[in-house]
């Protein structure tokens, strides 16, 4: 018998779906395998930029925004894209502390910064629940996903935050995380982190916040719309008492404090705090400083650079002046007065000590005192008669005060006049000066020439245009109060401008300086000439058209009213020791008021906010002020008492109170002589040290901000040293798509 062939047999339909399967599970294992590394290194390979910052992870703190400082360390504003202030855990109170981990992470000090049974219990309420009710995230995990914006929802993104949240616990203690957690943390209302949460809802600093108080700041977090206390105070009610019940279960109050801190109310504060520019303290005057600041760094650097603007601003003088700018202004408003501004310098540097630039910044932000250029009346005056005196006039050289007309270019006469329509006749400069006298302005502009007053004007800082006619001695032009503040500083300073400026300097993070700014006095009028102007100026005050404010002084001073011949603008300017201020009234459509002068509005207002300032900015100084004797020692003989306001209000000058002034006098100091030094060139007065250049760096890797990096330190370097390379781990994201 031969051999028989071997007859295998097929195997069976069940036997090869079976190795079937076990072929697609073996190729889905090492799919899968494999997956999961790549997922491990793209995640691992996403926070390798990151790894070498996170020593710097303190950093972050600096989105606390931009601080804006008054000269006396007040915070007048903060600019932030998150409202934010660091608190060291030093000053936060144990219970809220405990309020927070207990409702947030139980288990903080105990897990290495990812909690394996958080996740399992939260994936199996989620489960049972079917619905995403519970999240298994740490406090160190939300501290990674919140700092390096890791948001979107993806396999990878969560990895990284695992990853993140180890490397985080190996490089920081325990008690630096929940620091910068809790400084990091959002609670509703526009409020970051526990410091600005406890004065949003509490006006309290951290310090002061009760158990109960706590509690409730610990349950915001979770859903700060829906728990708002002021918007649902029920919600946020039961929520906070969730949360002291939460605080009990793991042993850091007893049921009985639990039951105690439940059974008291909210006890909110009443002060809604309002955000943004309407928020700001001196809002027209920080606004002025944040467009200046933003004219040097740009506005991403103001938004997200965590600087300190250090301004010239006094407080104390701030709120004075906008305290009796609103009340002067408002008692005026039968005289159809709606608006107003003030601006007062330092005499000495330029620097802005205060500045009102409306009544309501919440109703209108357009800022008068440096925006509002309005008709300046006989505010101009002055500069006529500095022109005269530098010519070489004496304050008592005569002028004729009578009827003039002149040729008005289209074959008629422009016939000036006097504010009542009456005439002094032959009558010394000073008079003329103190008194307002337009007909014998006009002669005296005509007799010295018109391009002569411009250049004073322009010279003492007045911008212009300035039409070439004889008008112009009426205040033709326009200007603001910021700028005739400044022009009026020359005569006080003894012929020095100095160009007006409220940022003092500009501090990083660090402390860095960055921007500082050196007043630089430039020589553009003869010391005599000043000198001569104030004793001439003065004497508007001691017996000329301003003199119903001399009761209110209690020092020596010198200004100028300013009228429009249409009633639709009125000022008062002046100064005293170290200071010079400018107050202008009207409206801002061109309403003409009632027969309301510079005497009558401007000037109370100026001079009771002068009583007040003069002493605050002298302090500790020598007092420089030059009295005006010589006027004085005219008008003794027939000296007559000020007028009071009420007088004054009238409109009519008592011209007839008045000295003619024909006395001898020692106004020759008035004249130019050989003595006076030479004038300076005039150049651009005041200098910014700029010797640096400043970056935005992204916290997260180091390099060069992009617009999408989600923290941003601004860095100063010598310039031309900035990093060039941008942020890779923050591209555009519409460019991966």
């Amino acid at each position: 018998m031969g051999n028989r062939p071997t007859i295998r047999k097929r195997p069976s339909a069940a036997r090869i779906l079976i190795w079937r399967l076990l072929w697609l599970a073996n190729w889905g294992l090492l799919v899968g395998f494999f997956g999961g590394v790549g997922v491990l290194l793209g995640a691992y390979s996403g926070i390798v930029p990151m790894v070498p910052r996170l020593r710097n992870l303190a950093e972050l703190r600096i989105s606390e925004g931009t601080k804006i400082l008054s000269a006396d360390g007040e915070v007048l504003g903060r600019v932030t894209e998150e409202n934010r202030e660091f608190v060291p855990l030093e000053e936060i109170p144990k219970e809220l502390k405990e309020a927070i981990v207990a409702v947030e992470d139980a288990d903080f000090y105990r897990h290495p910064g990812i909690d394996p049974k958080g996740i399992l219990r939260a994936a199996w309420k989620n489960l049972s629940s079917g619905r995403l009710k519970q999240g298994g995230s740490t406090i160190t995990q939300q501290l990674a996903r919140n700092a390096y914006n890791l948001r979107r929802r993806t396999l990878q993104r969560k990895v990284q935050e695992f990853l993140l949240a180890l490397e985080i616990e190996r490089r920081y203690t325990k008690d630096e995380i929940l620091e910068l957690y809790l400084n990091e943390i959002y609670f509703g209302e526009h409020a970051y982190g526990v410091k600005v949460a406890a004065k949003t809802y509490f006006d309290k600093e951290p310090r002061r916040l009760a158990l109960a108080e706590s509690a409730l700041l610990a349950a915001l977090p979770k859903a700060p719309t829906h728990y708002d206390p002021f918007r649902a105070p029920d919600r946020a009610l039961g929520r906070r008492n969730a949360v002291l019940e939460r605080m009990a279960e793991v042993g850091y109050i007893t049921p009985e404090q639990a039951q105690a801190a439940a059974a008291q109310p909210l006890k909110l504060t009443h002060a809604r705090i309002v955000r943004g520019r309407r928020g700001y303290r001196a809002p027209y005057f920080v606004a002025y400083v944040l467009q200046q600041a933003a004219d040097l760094f740009g506005a991403e650097a103001i938004n997200r650079g965590g600087l300190t603007i250090h301004t010239t601003l006094n407080w104390r003088l701030q709120q004075e002046a906008e305290k009796l700018l609103v009340e002067g202004v408002r008692a005026a408003k039968g005289l159809s007065v709606n608006q107003g501004a003030l601006v007062a310098l330092d005499v000495r540097t330029g620097a802005i000590k205060a500045m009102v630039g409306g009544l309501d910044f919440s109703a209108s932000e357009f800022n008068r005192g440096v925006q509002g250029n309005r008709q300046v009346g006989s505010a101009f005056k002055p500069f006529v008669y500095a022109a005269a005196i530098d010519q070489g006039m004496r304050p008592d050289d005569i002028i004729e005060d009578s009827p003039v007309s002149y040729p008005d270019g289209k074959g008629g006469r422009w016939v000036p006049h006097n504010y009542e329509h009456d005439y002094l006749g032959p009558i010394p400069l000073w008079k003329a000066l103190a008194l307002s006298r337009n007909v014998a302005t006009v002669r005296l502009m005509a007799q010295i020439g018109v391009e002569p007053i411009i250049q004073m004007a322009e010279r003492m800082g007045l911008s212009g245009p300035f039409d070439p006619y004889l008008s112009l001695a009426l205040g033709t032009c326009s200007s603001t109060p910021l700028e005739m503040a400044s022009g009026y500083s020359v005569l006080a300073s003894g012929g020095y401008r100095t160009e007006p400026y409220a940022i003092a300097k500009i501090e990083d993070a660090a402390g860095t300086v960055l921007d500082e700014y050196q007043p630089s006095p430039v020589r553009v009028l003869n010391p005599s000439t000043a000198e001569t102007m104030t004793q001439m100026m003065s004497g508007v005050i001691t017996r000329g058209t301003a003199r119903g404010i001399a009761h209110l002084l209690p020092f020596p001073a010198a200004g100028k009213t300013g009228t429009t011949s249409d009633h639709k603008d009125a000022w008062f300017i002046g100064w005293a020791d170290g200071l010079v201020s400018a107050v202008w009234v009207g409206n801002d459509k061109p309403i003409k008021m009632g027969r309301v002068t510079g005497a009558r509005v401007p000037a109370p207002i100026w001079a009771r906010f002068m009583k007040v300032a003069v002493p605050v900015v002298m302090e500790g100084r020598e007092k420089a002020f030059v009295k005006a004797t010589e006027i004085d020692r005219i008008a003794q003989a027939e000296e007559q008492p000020p007028l009071s306001l009420e007088e004054t209000s009238g409109g009519k000058p008592a011209s007839d109170n008045l000295p003619v002034g024909d006395e001898p006098s020692e106004f020759n100091r008035g004249r130019n002589s050989p003595a006076d030094e030479p004038l300076l060139p005039p150049v651009q007065p005041g200098a910014r040290r700029q010797e640096i250049e400043m970056v935005g760096i992204c916290a997260v890797t180091g390099k060069r901000a992009t617009a999408y990096c989600p923290r941003v330190v601004l860095r100063s370097f010598p310039a031309g040293e900035a990093p060039t390379a941008a942020c890779p781990l923050h591209p555009d994201p519409y460019k991966e798509r």
